[in-house]
Parts: C-alpha cells; structure tokens; sequence
C-alpha cells in the first residue's frame, strides 16, 4: 500500500481519536488518557508506550484549557481547589515521566491498564 495513503489513514484515526477524547472529557471529565494511549499503542498507529503518553499529554492540553476556559466562565470552577491540585501535579508529572523512561513498554501497559481498571 503507498505510504502516503496509509500516513493520511493513521492523521484520520488520530482524528477521530482526538474527538472522541474530547468528547469523553467534555460530558464527564474523563476519558482522555483512557482513549488515546490504549488507540495509539494499537497495532495501527504503533506507538510505544512512552510516546503515545508524551502525545496524550499534549494532544489534552488544548482540551483541557478549552474545557477548563468553558467551565470557569460559567462559573464552575473553584480556583483555590483547582491551583492546590495543579501545583503539585506539575512536579508529580515530573517523577511519573522520569520512572516511566527507565520502565519497559510492557511493565508500563501494565500501570496502565491496571490504574485504569482500579479507577
């Protein structure tokens, strides 16, 4: 198959993994991890682990503020709560991609897949 065709194929699944992430973060504020890391390790789009989190991560960072943005101007965000969580979830991002750069892609679907079944 062209190689052309089959990178505009994986841009279209991307596509419609990116809506329905958003989708899922929208009417009940999870779900992005959940669906894009699990569709980006898929056999189809091929990533590794590390890569599709460090994509995950930044694909939801725009959703995140357009949700977020929406939330606080119709009034339903409480900015003390909001801040007392986002400061230290800054410096446990940190840790987190630090130990999952010495951690096998297998050990790390394992994390994975077992948080999201305790969750």
């Amino acid at each position: 198959m062209n190689m052309a065709i089959v990178g505009a194929k994986r841009y279209i699944a991307a596509t419609g993994i990116g809506f329905t992430a958003g989708f899922t973060l929208g009417l009940c504020g999870w779900g992005g991890a959940q669906v894009i890391k699990p569709a980006l390790t898929s056999g189809y789009m091929g990533l590794s682990q590390l890569s599709a989190s460090g994509c995950s991560l930044t694909s939801l960072s725009g959703a995140a503020t357009v949700g977020a943005t929406k939330f606080y101007m119709d009034d339903q965000v409480d900015l003390k709560r909001a801040i007392s969580i986002a400061v230290p979830s800054m410096f446990g991002v940190r840790m987190g991609l630090r130990m999952a750069q010495k951690m096998s892609s297998e050990l790390q679907a394992l994390i994975f897949n077992g948080m999201s079944v305790i969750l």
